[in-house]
This record gives C-alpha cells, structure tokens and sequence, in this order.
C-alpha cells in the first residue's frame, strides 16, 4: 500500500467512526452493523500498519544505502589511480594498497592485489594477481613501477 492509499484508508476509518457514533445516538441501534464497522476498522487499522512497516523498512534501506554511497564517496576521495594500479593516500600522504583498479571500476570495493611469483623477487620483476580476477589479469612491479598485463583467457589443450 503506498502512501496515498494509506492517507485513503485513514480517511475511511475515521468515517466509519464518525458513522458509528451518529448510529449509537439513534434509538434504533443496531448491534450487528455496529459489529460489522468495527471489523471493518479493524482491517482497516491492520492495514495501514502493514504500510506503515513497509514505509518504515524502505526507509531504512534508502538510508542505508545513502550512508553506504556517502561511505564510497568518502572512500573514493582518499583513492588515486598510479602506475596502473589504485592507491589509496592517507592523511599524512602515505599510500596503502596497492589495489586492484578493475574491481574497483566495476564493482566499487578494494581488492588488495597480492604478490604472486615470489622466486621472481631476486630477477627484479614481481608480480601482483587480484584474487577477484585470477584468471588472465597481473600487474608486474618492475624497477619500482607497476605495469599492467592481461593474460589471454586459458583455454584447455585440444585432445
């Protein structure tokens, strides 16, 4: 029931009362009709507080998701793309991450890119795989600088 509906079913409820006081003064009251509005605001009452419940639910997921998308935009602020990859600058100027700049164009969440390749330390290249994109994405730390590197897609050997 949306809010429209709801201030239309508040208006009939407090008709019926205003019917069913105008009949308790007549002398020809009749307990059965009287029994019948009361039911009837009965529904009513129960009616408007399923959507009274609704509207309340709503609203708090719409704040939720404003506090999340205020959070983003807070976070959003603090992340710099450099070298290929997402950083994110603390205030007092250091950078933490690195992060992967693909998960967080897509699906707007920090995904830590962790080293991969550890015997490859001592050849200078090291390289970083997002554990969202496994397959086929790594970036390689190279003389102090990120480089980006898609893999082809792994297909299985013909038999």
């Amino acid at each position: 029931m949306d809010f429209g509906a709801s201030i239309g079913t508040t208006k009939t409820a407090f008709d019926l009362i205003k019917a069913l006081r105008e009949s308790l003064g007549r002398p020809d009251v009749n307990p059965g009709e009287i029994q019948a509005r009361l039911i009837e605001m009965q529904s009513l009452i129960l009616d408007l507080q399923h959507a009274l419940s609704d509207a309340e639910e709503e609203q708090r997921h719409l704040k939720k998701k404003l506090e999340d998308a205020e959070s983003f935009k807070a976070l959003e602020a603090l992340m710099i793309f450099e070298e290929s990859v997402r950083w994110m600058k603390l205030p007092d100027g250091k950078l933490r991450g690195p992060f992967c700049p693909d998960c967080w164009t897509e699906y707007n969440r920090q995904a830590r890119l962790i080293p991969e390749d550890v015997d490859e330390v001592s050849s200078g290249r090291l390289a970083y795989g997002c554990r969202l994109h496994s397959a086929g994405i790594r970036w390689f730390y190279v003389s102090g600088q990120f480089l980006f590197h898609r893999e082809p897609k792994w297909q299985p050997p013909n038999t």
